[in-house]
């Protein structure tokens, strides 16, 4: 993948961050291994509009494989966020060294309005279950960059999204971005301190997936980004929890039952 700038003018972290995390969700709850439309793969923030996420088939490609989406928009904001270069770009998508689709990070236009797709934490149309998904954050929290807190996020995203959105999450995991960003996301395994369930509803990777947008806009809101807990309620079951933490996974090997605060 090739990252090309587009234009020298500086666009708004922010606004090209949380449009990233809203088209990684959306077409991480699609399935990883089909294609996509153009017209599925226009993405706008409403409450960031300025900025517009677009991936474009390269002829004679007229669909867009979702895996290939997800790792595109991926490595080429965090490429971004490294170099703390946010400014209109293209990502140039390539599959066995051949381009085969563009990702185009560019500011608002005007003009006539386009299809968007959907914020997928607005529409009502993936849920079957009555999901609810609470932060606190931990006590003695360690502050952690908002940068480095949105790519972690991001990362998550695209693991979980590779592995099935509708697979169910087993055991202790983890989600590390790299060396580059000092911050991870763990989800500790729930048998220590609640019985393993054994009809549903289950904990799903879709679960996980979409807590990431919330959980950011929990901080953004809160005007403070810091390690935080994450409780994940389905139909009024809490069927487990996660922590952003800073720091590599090893940090917190041992935590059973996250301590939490609501400052």
């Amino acid at each position: 993948m090739r990252v090309l700038p587009l234009e020298t003018h500086p666009v708004g972290p922010t606004s090209i961050l949380v449009t990233a995390v809203d088209a990684l969700t959306a077409i991480g709850l699609r399935d990883y291994t089909a294609q996509s439309s153009p017209q599925e793969m226009r993405f706008q923030t409403p409450a960031w509009s300025e900025v517009t996420v677009n991936v474009i088939p390269k002829p004679p490609t007229v669909n867009i494989l979702n895996q290939l989406a997800t790792l595109c928009i991926y490595y080429g904001v965090a490429n971004m966020a490294e170099y703390n270069e946010f400014v209109e770009a293209k990502f140039e998508c390539l599959w066995d060294n051949v381009n085969v689709a563009d990702v185009h990070v560019r500011r608002k236009r005007p003009g006539p309005a386009v299809d968007i797709t959907p914020s997928p934490i607005d529409s009502t149309e993936i849920l079957t279950e009555a999901i609810q998904t609470q932060f606190s954050y931990i006590e003695d929290s360690q502050p952690i960059p908002t940068i480095i807190a949105f790519i972690t996020a991001m990362n998550a995203i695209k693991s979980f999204s590779l592995k099935g959105p509708n697979e169910i999450m087993i055991g202790s995991l983890f989600t590390d971005p790299g060396p580059h960003w000092d911050a991870s996301i763990i989800y500790p395994d729930g048998s220590g301190h609640r019985p393993i369930r054994r009809q549903p509803p289950f904990l799903k990777y879709r679960y996980a997936l979409m807590s990431m947008r919330p959980a950011l806009l929990f901080m953004l809101q809160h005007r403070r980004f810091a390690e935080i807990v994450f409780l994940f309620i389905v139909d009024g079951v809490r069927l487990g929890d996660a922590l952003l933490i800073k720091g590599k996974p090893d940090r917190m090997a041992n935590t059973v039952e996250p301590s939490v605060s609501t400052a």
